[in-house]
């Protein structure tokens, strides 16, 4: 990648300043702000979208990337959007509207027209992609960028097969009690469950890689998926007992007490099968296509992509939910 010797200009340092005091104050309010006292409406919307965009804008501004201007161009488009639609549909101001639009137009004609923003964005970033799946380059920052990926959406993702799990126990297919009353299972729907996305990481930094160990010493097809489930299901099991005695030793979170063949109420065969079920789909075909789509994406595409996920993340995480 070279290195831009043009000087930013003073347009583009505000920007970048405007935007990154946004993101910061954003982050800081959510932050402080109970999840209870956060109204669930365009404006709230609006700003869940603009701080993961801000963010990557200020990171490829800082780094005066060519793409820089573009996603810049993007970012206000959809900011204009978004103030055509809480103008439509709620009472803001025309004055605060038009001010607003006219303003975001400005930029938007700044970085169109200017010759000077495409001599200091001129910094090109490599197409390289990822290396093969099946050998993961673990001093590759690129592989710990996409595990964080994985991480934070898994963490959300993994909620809602909870919650499709405990439906599952309220209908009587599989046994078990459920709290209704849990708002952070049934009410705070982007709310996200660290121990899932912990758990797709593990899928992918020591199952996938025994999964490939297996098939490549055992010269079948069913039994190292056979061998690759009793694994997955057990290491699976071995990480919710470690947490539930951490976590769980009073048995207030979970408690498999009155399911059989359960060990010490904190696991219990039931839910062994279904980790393991799970775990194996992973390792075996969500995790492989999920890469193989990643890795056809340019570096520059996966970066922007991970900031917009990881800022995100950390928006909800911040919250501790948005409240519906």
């Amino acid at each position: 990648m070279k290195k831009s010797g043009k000087a930013s200009t003073p347009m583009i340092r505000l920007i970048t300043f405007l935007y990154t005091a946004y993101v910061l104050t954003g982050m800081v309010y959510f932050l402080i702000t109970s999840r209870d006292h956060i109204a669930y409406n365009l404006t709230t919307i609006g700003a869940f979208i603009d701080l993961p965009l801000y963010s990557v804008a200020v990171w490829l501004l800082a780094k005066r990337m060519k793409a820089a201007r573009r996603f810049v161009i993007a970012t206000l488009c959809v900011d204009i959007a978004l103030a055509v639609i809480q103008f439509v549909f709620t009472r803001w101001p025309l004055t605060a509207f038009i001010g607003n639009t006219l303003t975001h137009c400005a930029i938007i004609a700044y970085f169109v027209f200017s010759r000077r923003v495409r001599e200091v964005l001129c910094n090109e970033y490599s197409d390289e992609t990822m290396q093969d799946i099946t050998m993961p380059r673990l001093r590759e920052p690129a592989y710990w960028r996409n595990l964080g990926m994985y991480f934070c959406i898994f963490s959300v993702v993994g909620h809602w097969m909870e919650a499709g799990f405990c439906f599952l126990i309220s209908i009587g297919v599989v046994e078990g009690s459920v709290d209704f009353s849990n708002t952070e299972l049934w009410r705070d729907w982007f709310y996200p469950f660290t121990i899932e996305g912990i758990g797709f990481v593990m899928c992918v930094l020591l199952l996938y890689p025994l999964k490939n160990l297996y098939q490549k010493k055992l010269r079948s097809r069913i039994l190292p998926l056979i061998l690759s489930f009793l694994t997955d299901m057990l290491v699976c099991s071995l990480i919710e007992l470690t947490m539930g005695l951490i976590l769980n030793a009073d048995l207030k979170l979970w408690d498999y007490s009155d399911l059989p063949f359960n060990f010490i109420g904190q696991i219990c065969l039931q839910n062994a099968v279904g980790f393991g079920m799970i775990s194996t789909m992973i390792v075996w075909v969500i995790y492989p296509l999920i890469a193989r789509l990643l890795a056809k994406l340019p570096r520059l595409a996966m970066n922007i992509l991970a900031g917009i996920v990881i800022v995100f993340y950390l928006v909800l995480q911040s919250l501790y939910m948005i409240t519906l």
